[in-house]
């Protein structure tokens, strides 16, 4: 869900001959659907502020969409959202925890998983590259602080 990279770092690793390995893809739990109808008691969400822009309106109807995708396409959502990682150019791993067997056994599904181009597609529209560059983003937050006497 958090893409900047892809405007920077990804071209910048390819010349160096340098791999990516991903943090979170599916975003704390948010691609599994965990949060569409409110955050779970004991949940990361409910207990960290860190997942609070994935949870915003507009991003949780770009979530409800892609869950119900899956759902009607009897795939999981979690394989779907590690799948996706996983197919991105320089991606050599992907960080992800799970708290069940169960979501062991749903996240080893994603390495059988072979998206078709229209699925990359619905993804990458309903999950777009920002358009500032994290780079940028990165910069206009130091500068200020490097501009204090």
């Amino acid at each position: 869900m958090v893409r900047g990279i892809e405007n920077d770092l990804v071209n910048c690793c390819q010349q160096l001959g340098m791999a990516l390995v991903a943090f979170s893809p599916m975003a704390g739990g948010v691609l599994t659907g965990k949060y569409l109808d409110g955050v779970p008691a004991r949940s990361r969400a409910a207990e960290s502020s860190w997942l609070d822009s994935f949870l915003h309106p507009e991003m949780a109807e770009r979530v409800r969409s892609f869950v119900t995708w899956c759902r009607s396409t009897q795939q999981d959502p979690a394989a779907v959202a590690l799948a996706w990682v996983m197919e991105q150019p320089l991606v050599a791993s992907a960080i992800c925890g799970a708290t069940s067997e169960d979501q062991i056994r749903n996240n080893l599904q994603a390495a059988d998983l072979v998206l078709e181009p229209l699925t990359i597609d619905r993804l990458n529209n309903w999950f777009p590259v920002e358009r500032r560059s994290l780079l940028r983003r990165i910069l206009r937050r130091l500068w200020p602080l490097a501009n204090r006497g």
